[in-house]
């Protein structure tokens, strides 16, 4: 999802009233828009209902609750005397997506704090358990568009103190199936972008890591479901990710660990989020932060390799008032390499350290015709940074056919979306170029590639309509 999708339908409203008052060169030279954005529903697989299926048996207690676009439920349950309490609850999940989903079993962590319910849980019931079981087997499909209810019940055992409320916090695990380690990468960058883009995710996100902060300015500005990572933070970010790391790719399971450092990359204050992070007298604060991603498939259990890991980096503008607009991902994917160590640093095993992240020598082609080459032994920062002319000039050529579009009334396709998607690329790179009187296009000299790709991709797809009469 690119940044100009941000663009809410009274912006379509507004093209059309234009559209029939004024000539559409006029379009090009003076059309002002504003008005508000709307809250889109994000891709993914989540619950948009859940209820008690009947009445609850012998619980005093039964609060219940999931998480917003998300599978993930947390309940409060306390039994009313000796016997076993038992609800069952009716969840409805909503593939909203074009990708099929599977079921591939409860996710939980046993050790997790406020969740002492967690540690009982079970899929087989017994007296000194919480059982948990639905109504259908992993590897139930749920197609592109579909709605699926499934019954879900809790069954407290006999032997489990009644006096307690039993606090319990599981995910519904939803994977996809993927044909190759690429489109599983594509696809988790995909929902990394929803959950920074989506309100209560973004939230939660930014305050997991916030609350890190012991008073080190590093323990306040990572995450990650990496192996050694705390139990709190891999719920966290498996929750978040709501199945994209759980994946069968090629038909075989292969999970994908990661870390999210929140930094400033691309070192521009201007860009991104800031934070501050407060630990009794202590604090911290970062200005003009990025969200980069990094992602494995590979086991973190041998200190004498450095496995392939890649790292993307996500941003956003800031508008006129302050607020921060859209998160959007800088550059590309890059294909590196880190050490092994463990989630807190030292000589451990089972995360790796961002800080060693060095990429290996690569072509990318956002693209057809436009491709460039990363060396190796580049930080993420160095990447990001860099200054390419032939991306500056490439990026003057395509703005110099979309203004030619829209300055001299040229059509095709099916009309409004078409030329719509022309005036959101166009303008959308409005920070990057000027128009001198004579209609020259110069991009700034001092864009970066990572900030100019999205550009370049966003408004090649919009020309691809009219690649017939430039």
């Amino acid at each position: 999802m690119k940044k100009w999708v941000k663009t809410a339908f009274c912006i379509v409203l507004s093209f059309m009233v234009c559209f029939m008052t004024i000539g559409y060169a006029q379009l090009s030279d003076t059309l002002s828009i504003t008005g508000s954005a709307t809250v889109e529903v994000p891709d993914g697989l989540f619950i948009i209902d859940m209820q008690v299926d009947g009445s609850a048996s012998g619980l005093s207690t039964n609060n219940y609750s999931f998480l917003e676009y998300t599978t993930t439920v947390s309940s409060s349950l306390k039994k009313s005397g000796r016997n076993a309490g038992t609800v069952t609850y009716e969840i409805t999940v909503l593939n909203n997506t074009t990708r099929t989903y599977a079921y591939r079993g409860l996710y939980y962590q046993a050790s997790l704090d406020g969740y002492d319910g967690n540690s009982y849980i079970s899929e087989r019931a017994t007296n000194n358990t919480i059982a948990i079981t639905t109504d259908f087997p992993n590897g139930k499909i749920v197609e592109p568009g579909e709605t699926l209810v499934f019954y879900a019940t809790y069954k407290v055992g006999s032997s489990l103190n009644r006096n307690t409320t039993w606090n319990t916090l599981v995910n519904y695990q939803f994977g996809i199936n993927v044909d190759s380690v690429e489109e599983a990468r594509s696809a988790v960058l995909s929902k990394f972008e929803d959950i920074l883009n989506t309100p209560s995710t973004y939230a939660t996100l930014y305050d997991k890591i916030d609350d890190k902060f012991s008073g080190a300015e590093w323990t306040s500005n990572y995450i990650g479901n990496v192996t050694d990572s705390s139990s709190t933070d891999s719920m966290t970010v498996n929750t978040l990710f709501a199945g994209h790391l759980q994946m069968v790719i090629n038909g075989e399971e292969n999970p994908i660990t990661v870390l999210i450092k929140h930094e400033n990359i691309d070192g521009n204050t201007q860009t991104g989020d800031d934070y501050t992070a407060t630990n009794g007298s202590a604090s911290f604060t970062g200005y003009g932060c990025e969200f980069t991603l990094y992602m494995t498939t590979s086991d973190l259990s041998d200190r004498s390799v450095s496995p392939p890991v890649y790292a993307a980096a996500f941003t956003c503008d800031r508008n006129e008032d302050g607020s921060y607009g859209s998160w959007y991902m800088i550059g590309e994917s890059y294909e590196g390499t880190a050490q092994i160590v463990g989630y807190e640093g030292g000589e451990s095993t089972g995360s790796f350290d961002t800080g060693t992240w060095r990429s290996v020598e690569a072509t990318y082609s956002p693209i057809d015709d436009y491709s460039y080459t990363v060396s190796s032994g580049q930080t993420i920062q160095e990447i990001v940074r860099a200054v390419d002319p032939e991306a500056i000039a490439h990026l003057e050529s395509l703005l110099g056919d979309a203004k030619k579009i829209l300055d001299d009334n040229i059509y095709a396709g099916s009309g409004m979306e078409v030329l719509e998607s022309i005036y959101s690329a166009y303008s959308g790179a409005g920070d990057l170029f000027t128009v001198a009187d004579d209609g020259t296009i110069t991009v700034d000299p001092t864009a970066t590639r990572a900030k100019i790709v999205p550009h370049i991709q966003e408004i090649s797809v919009a020309l691809s309509a009219f690649e017939n009469v430039l």
